[in-house]
């Protein structure tokens, strides 16, 4: 999995306004990125942080969400 995947009402987004997505229903006061930052530069900050976030943040070895959730998919 290269990328965050969301599905919101049939919709599927992905990489950046994946995350705009996630952070509208969080109601994250970083939501409003979303008006002032470009698709393609918000898309470029999204690939810098996917290419280095195990190296900043480790790597789990098991999902932190529960398997019978179905609001995740788990492949």
């Amino acid at each position: 999995m290269n990328s965050v995947i969301v599905k919101k009402d049939e919709e599927v987004f992905s990489k950046s306004y994946a995350a705009f997505v996630i952070l509208r229903e969080l109601k994250s006061p970083l939501r409003y990125l979303f008006y002032l930052v470009p698709t393609f530069f918000a898309d470029f900050i999204y690939n810098l942080i996917a290419k280095r976030r195990y190296s900043w943040f480790g790597k789990k070895e098991e999902c932190i969400f529960p398997i019978d959730n179905p609001k995740f998919l788990i492949d």
